[in-house]
């Protein structure tokens, strides 16, 4: 059967473990090994006795790590889509995202992509991202992980349409606005003024004549001082309609007496 013992010996100048005499032993590359990307191990047989040895070689290529990077944590309002830019370097080539959420990315193997929330990503308040390498041989698969906090979308409400009469036109208003900001901004399609100014959720609209002539005008509460939400908005009509008319007829001259 001859010999069953050997030694390995490098090209390189990483050890081995537990030693080079183990057949099964562990190569640890140097940073010389991995710098260079390619190492050649040989084995050689040992205690031969009147045989020639007889050695063997394998060639170890040696990847980089793949890396990638997610970005970093973000902020993002419920009525917005979520902007991923993620990064890849070393070995790998390809990536997916993955989340623990239930929405959906416009592409999960683009490093660049949107990501839209599901109704239980946007009441559970917080979702992970995470940007995962593909299979390098030898390596271990890469991830990193953001976190995203959603916070509400602005709800607003304009309250009813109502209907007014040219010669007792001015609308109280009494807009909401709720969610992440309480605050507002109505806008006219006439032109007519918001007493005591347009930020006023309860002003007084007043129409302008060009409005009362028109017989009716659009008015939008659109919510202000959203951060990162996108603007909400919601609107109601002024129906004004003609005033009365009376009419009593011409003036009459009587006899006293008649």
């Amino acid at each position: 059967a001859g010999t069953t013992t050997g030694q390995w010996t490098t090209s390189g100048s990483g050890t081995f473990a537990p030693n080079d005499s183990d057949l099964t032993a562990t190569y640890f590359p140097s940073a010389a090994d991995t710098a260079a990307g390619t190492v050649i191990l040989y084995l050689t047989s040992t205690n031969f006795g009147n045989c020639l040895s007889v050695n063997d070689s394998l060639l170890v290529t040696i990847s980089d790590d793949p890396l990638v990077n997610a970005g970093t944590d973000q902020v993002v309002c419920a009525n917005t889509d979520l902007f991923l830019t993620g990064l890849i370097s070393g070995s790998g080539s390809s990536i997916q995202w993955t989340t623990d959420g239930t929405g959906t990315f416009s592409s999960d193997t683009s490093l660049v992509a949107n990501y839209f929330f599901s109704s239980s990503d946007t009441a559970s308040g917080t979702i992970s991202v995470v940007l995962n390498s593909d299979s390098v041989p030898g390596c271990l698969i890469a991830h990193d992980t953001v976190m995203i906090t959603i916070t509400d979308a602005p709800v607003v409400d304009a309250n009813y349409d109502v209907t007014v009469c040219f010669n007792n036109s001015d609308v109280q208003l009494a807009g909401t606005v709720a969610g992440a900001n309480t605050t507002g901004q109505w806008t006219t399609n006439g032109s007519g003024i918001f007493i005591p100014d347009d930020s006023t959720l309860n002003s007084i609209y007043q129409p302008s004549n060009l409005d009362k002539t028109a017989g009716s005008v659009i008015l939008t509460l659109a919510s202000s001082n959203i951060g990162n939400c996108n603007v909400v908005s919601d609107s109601m009509v002024i129906t004004i309609t003609p005033p009365p008319v009376a009419n009593a007829g011409a003036d009459k001259i009587i006899c006293n007496g008649d």
